[in-house]
Formats: C-alpha cells, sequence, structure tokens
C-alpha cells in the first residue's frame, strides 16, 4: 500500500484496527474495548487514496446488507451496496475518486452530536447542558413546550447504535410541528455520551450497561 494512504479513526466516534496491509488489500478488525461480547461497530477514515481501488478485509462479518455507509463529511451518507444483499459479508472494495482526498466508512450512518446541534440551531431551538459525563464532557438536552405533563425522549444507550437518534431527530421535528398541548418534550440525544464520542460499541459495556437501567427486574 502506498506511503501517503492513512487509514485511521481519529474523529469523533472512530473505531477500527489495521492487522495487515498487502498491496490493495487492508486487513482490519473493530475494537471492543470494554465490550463484554463481540459486536458490530466500525468506522475509519481514509486518506490519500485517490484514483486508487482498496479492498478492505474485516476478520468477522461485520459489514451488513447494504454494504458500508460511506461519507466525505461525517454528516451526510449513503450506503455503498453489497454484492450479496441477502447477507452480511466480512470485506468490500471502494473505488476512490479523483477528488476524494478523505472518505469515511461505518457499519451504519453515523450521528454525532455536531449534527444533533446543527439541527437545533435551524430550528431556533436551544440545547442546555444535562450533566457532565465520566469523562467531564457536557451532555446535551433539548427541552420546548410548558405543559405539566412530560413527554421523554431518549436515545443512544448502546453507543455505536445512531440509528435511534435519526428516529428521534424526526419525532422532534414532528412534535414542533404539531405541539401537543399541556406537554413539555424533553429529549436526550445521547445517554452514552462519552461513548458516542469515543466511537465505544456501549453493548453489554462493563461494568453495567446503560440499556439495562430498564430492565424492570
Amino acid at each position: 500500500m502506498s506511503a501517503e494512504i492513512t487509514i485511521h479513526s481519529s474523529f469523533t466516534g472512530g473505531n477500527i484496527e489495521i492487522t495487515g496491509t498487502s498491496g490493495d488489500d487492508i486487513f482490519l478488525r473493530n475494537q471492543i474495548r470494554d465490550t463484554m461480547e463481540d459486536w458490530f461497530y466500525w468506522a475509519f477514515c481514509v486518506e490519500g487514496a485517490q484514483g486508487r481501488t482498496l479492498t478492505f478485509h474485516f476478520d468477522k462479518k461485520w459489514i451488513g446488507y447494504y454494504g458500508p455507509a460511506v461519507s466525505r463529511d461525517l454528516n451526510r451518507w449513503h450506503w455503498l451496496g453489497s454484492a450479496d444483499s441477502s447477507s452480511a459479508s466480512d470485506s468490500f472494495s471502494y473505488t476512490f475518486a479523483p477528488e476524494e482526498s478523505r472518505v469515511y466508512f461505518a457499519h451504519d450512518m453515523l450521528y454525532h452530536p455536531a449534527r444533533f446541534e446543527a439541527f437545533c440551531k435551524e430550528r431556533g431551538l436551544r440545547t442546555e447542558i444535562l450533566c457532565l459525563s465520566r469523562g467531564k464532557r457536557p451532555v446535551p438536552f433539548l427541552s420546548f413546550g410548558d405543559g405539566a405533563e412530560t413527554i421523554l425522549l431518549t436515545a443512544r444507550h448502546h453507543a455505536c447504535e445512531a440509528t435511534g437518534n435519526y428516529v428521534l431527530e424526526g419525532v422532534v421535528e414532528e412534535l414542533l410541528e404539531r405541539r401537543l398541548p399541556g406537554f413539555r418534550v424533553v429529549a436526550v440525544p445521547f445517554v452514552d455520551y462519552d461513548g458516542v464520542v469515543c466511537g465505544d460499541q456501549g453493548k453489554s459495556r462493563a461494568p453495567w450497561d446503560h440499556n439495562r437501567d430498564y430492565d424492570s427486574s
């Protein structure tokens, strides 16, 4: 592989480990970190591969039915597609266009705090600080409405599961357009905020999985 090509996880949500290279073949595995079981999440960036076709190989079938999610800016995403849409796979190839000096790949379409801030700003909403995370990061939340009853919306108890944020964004947008009299809406988009920023799996996290806070047992 050319020395000019860089593959890294140095961005919000990054998670990857390079285990080897052979020409245009890159061998990878995701970082489980403090998750107590294997889980699917990975996200990495490739820089300096303009005009090249690279094939990325994982040690397990961590690529979904639609192939990897691809982005140039960590905000707008599309599915690359898969040669076999009937099952998961362990590899994919990508041909970098001449202008693609930086491309992000991930298991799913990432959703980061910066996107939520932009979403709120576009709609004239102001986020507040709920608390400081264990990593001393300010955890954002949003509230609107002044009713006596409260609707609480939360997401990202498992840091890697970004789909919940897209759903939350859509629900908030609908509630803004169709206000419910008598209700206040509170949205906490990133419960495991540190995990979202650091690119952790978050599933079955040791010593405690945030999602289990709702276990009736």
